[in-house]
Protein backbone atom coordinates (compact mmCIF):
# COMPACT_ATOMS: atom_id res chain seq x y z
CA UNK A 1 0.00 0.00 0.00
CA UNK A 2 2.78 2.44 0.82
CA UNK A 3 4.51 1.98 -2.54
CA UNK A 4 1.28 2.83 -4.41
CA UNK A 5 1.00 6.33 -2.90
CA UNK A 6 2.68 9.13 -4.85
CA UNK A 7 4.44 12.13 -3.39
CA UNK A 8 1.61 14.38 -4.57
CA UNK A 9 -0.95 12.22 -2.79
CA UNK A 10 1.09 12.30 0.43
CA UNK A 11 1.33 16.10 0.26
CA UNK A 12 -2.40 16.39 -0.42
CA UNK A 13 -3.23 14.18 2.60
CA UNK A 14 -0.99 16.29 4.83
CA UNK A 15 -2.34 19.62 3.56
CA UNK A 16 -5.94 18.41 3.84
CA UNK A 17 -5.31 17.43 7.45
CA UNK A 18 -3.57 20.73 8.15
CA UNK A 19 -6.47 22.73 6.72
CA UNK A 20 -8.99 20.62 8.65
CA UNK A 21 -7.11 21.25 11.91
CA UNK A 22 -6.96 25.00 11.29
CA UNK A 23 -10.65 25.22 10.42
CA UNK A 24 -11.65 23.03 13.37
CA UNK A 25 -9.73 25.20 15.84
CA UNK A 26 -10.96 28.48 14.32
CA UNK A 27 -14.61 27.44 14.32
CA UNK A 28 -14.67 25.58 17.64
CA UNK A 29 -11.90 26.89 19.86
CA UNK A 30 -11.29 24.67 22.88
CA UNK A 31 -8.41 23.81 25.13
CA UNK A 32 -6.16 21.44 23.20
CA UNK A 33 -5.65 19.12 26.17
CA UNK A 34 -9.37 18.37 26.35
CA UNK A 35 -9.60 18.04 22.58
CA UNK A 36 -6.61 15.74 22.20
CA UNK A 37 -7.29 13.50 25.22
CA UNK A 38 -9.59 11.08 23.33
CA UNK A 39 -7.00 10.69 20.54
CA UNK A 40 -4.21 10.05 23.05
CA UNK A 41 -6.33 7.43 24.85
CA UNK A 42 -6.86 5.56 21.56
CA UNK A 43 -3.13 5.64 20.82
CA UNK A 44 -2.25 4.52 24.35
CA UNK A 45 -4.71 1.61 24.22
CA UNK A 46 -3.30 0.57 20.85
CA UNK A 47 0.28 0.66 22.09
CA UNK A 48 -0.56 -1.28 25.26
CA UNK A 49 -2.48 -3.86 23.21
CA UNK A 50 0.43 -4.25 20.80
CA UNK A 51 2.91 -4.61 23.66
CA UNK A 52 0.85 -7.16 25.55
CA UNK A 53 0.26 -9.28 22.44
CA UNK A 54 3.91 -8.82 21.39
CA UNK A 55 2.89 -7.50 18.00
CA UNK A 56 5.33 -5.43 16.01
CA UNK A 57 4.62 -1.69 16.21
CA UNK A 58 4.34 -0.47 12.63
CA UNK A 59 2.29 2.29 11.08
CA UNK A 60 1.58 1.05 7.57
CA UNK A 61 -0.70 3.97 6.69
CA UNK A 62 1.88 6.67 7.43
CA UNK A 63 1.68 7.82 3.83
CA UNK A 64 -2.08 8.43 4.00
CA UNK A 65 -4.03 8.35 7.25
CA UNK A 66 -0.95 9.09 9.33
CA UNK A 67 -0.12 12.22 7.38
CA UNK A 68 -3.75 13.31 7.58
CA UNK A 69 -3.73 12.88 11.38
CA UNK A 70 -0.41 14.68 11.75
CA UNK A 71 -1.74 17.53 9.62
CA UNK A 72 -4.86 17.86 11.78
CA UNK A 73 -2.79 17.91 14.97
CA UNK A 74 -0.38 20.51 13.61
CA UNK A 75 -3.26 22.65 12.34
CA UNK A 76 -4.91 22.57 15.78
CA UNK A 77 -1.70 23.37 17.64
CA UNK A 78 -0.43 26.16 15.38
CA UNK A 79 -3.83 27.80 15.13
CA UNK A 80 -4.20 27.78 18.93
CA UNK A 81 -0.74 29.34 19.26
CA UNK A 82 -1.72 32.03 16.75
CA UNK A 83 -4.98 32.70 18.61
CA UNK A 84 -3.12 32.99 21.91
CA UNK A 85 -0.70 35.43 20.32
CA UNK A 86 -3.65 37.49 19.06
CA UNK A 87 -5.20 37.45 22.53
CA UNK A 88 -1.94 38.65 24.12
CA UNK A 89 -1.43 41.46 21.61
CA UNK A 90 -5.07 42.57 21.90
CA UNK A 91 -4.72 42.60 25.70
CA UNK A 92 -1.50 44.62 25.50
CA UNK A 93 -3.11 47.13 23.13
CA UNK A 94 -6.18 47.53 25.33
CA UNK A 95 -4.02 47.91 28.48
CA UNK A 96 -1.85 50.45 26.70
CA UNK A 97 -4.91 52.45 25.59
CA UNK A 98 -6.37 52.39 29.11
CA UNK A 99 -3.11 53.77 30.55
CA UNK A 100 -3.11 56.65 28.07
CA UNK A 101 -6.78 57.46 28.61
CA UNK A 102 -6.29 57.48 32.41
CA UNK A 103 -3.31 59.79 32.09
CA UNK A 104 -5.26 62.35 30.08
CA UNK A 105 -8.01 62.69 32.73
Amino acid sequence: MIADVTRTERVSFFLTGLAAGVIWQLLYRRDLASRLTPMSVVVAVGVVAALTTRQELRWNDMNTVGLLAIGVLLGLIYTEQYQRWQDRTAWKRSSHLELHSDASV
